[in-house]
């Protein structure tokens, strides 16, 4: 992969490892690519464990400019979180963790749709994108790498939701992409 690094006019370089068993590898990936890329802007994406790794260094995200795929960030600057926190604050005394904030959205979304569709109400949310506090929900039907209906397309195996975010560092902390 790095000797290509010199020869050719790479923008784009995309770690697909989700593993935490892989944080060595995508450490010393970084630490290579920052070392040999010459000066050229390049642009690193990859999972959540780029985001949650406690291996990675701070100068990597700014240098590499990192992005991350990610299916539930919360952006705590955000106008909608700032007082959904203020109000919970003040209603519990404690600051909401960013699981609260999901969990809230995720109630939200369940009490909304049962209260419109009733109890199988997962049946009518294909075409039916929903957005929350900061929970984007693209309720899909998928179908499992090893189920004996792949072949028909009109069965299914489970919900699931297909929305996701690309989050880049700026500045001085992560935020949504644009």
């Amino acid at each position: 992969m790095f000797d290509k690094l010199y020869k050719s006019k790479i923008q784009a370089v995309i770690l697909p490892n989700y593993s935490y068993n892989d944080e060595d590898f995508l450490y010393s990936s970084l630490r290579r690519l920052t070392a040999e890329r010459n000066g050229r802007h390049i642009t690193v994406y990859g999972m959540p464990i780029l985001y949650d790794s406690d291996k990675i260094e701070f100068d990597y995200y700014h240098s590499l400019n990192i992005n991350v795929v990610m299916s539930d960030f919360v952006d705590q600057d955000f106008g909608t979180i700032r007082e959904f926190r203020r109000n919970f604050l003040n209603m519990y005394g404690e600051i909401p963790t960013s699981e609260a904030i999901k969990a809230y959205d995720l109630i939200l979304f369940l009490g909304r749709n049962l209260w419109k569709y009733g109890r199988n109400f997962q049946n009518y949310l294909e075409n039916d994108e929903q957005t929350y506090l900061q929970s984007i929900y693209e309720i899909k039907k998928a179908k499992s790498d090893d189920s004996p209906i792949a072949d028909d397309p009109t069965k299914f195996d489970y919900f699931e939701n297909k929305h996701l975010d690309i989050i880049e560092f700026k500045g001085n902390k992560w935020q949504k992409k644009n």
